[in-house]
């Protein structure tokens, strides 16, 4: 794995990138870059839109992000720490 000097060490957690398809200034090798960052899969996302893609339309990246979201959530109500569990 490619690392640049100085930088603290690769995140141990995929990362989702996301880019506007017709960006020209951040392209899919671009977002395939991260993978430097993190000790696990980078998987990109390209999106309609340019590069302010999300002021053309936040929900299309609402609609993937929630299923990704949705996968980070613990499924058993009974491993979430109760309200007096978190710290303040």
């Amino acid at each position: 794995m490619q690392r640049a000097l100085g930088v603290e060490r690769a995140l141990e957690c995929p990362l989702h990138v996301v880019g506007g398809a017709a960006d020209p200034l951040v392209t899919l090798d671009d977002l395939l870059g991260w993978q430097q960052h993190s000790t696990r899969e980078v998987e990109p996302m390209m999106l309609p839109g340019g590069h302010f893609y999300l002021r053309d339309d936040e929900e299309q990246l609402l609609h993937h992000l929630r299923p990704l979201l949705r996968r980070c959530l613990v499924p058993d109500t009974a491993a979430r720490p109760s309200p007096v569990d978190v710290p303040a």
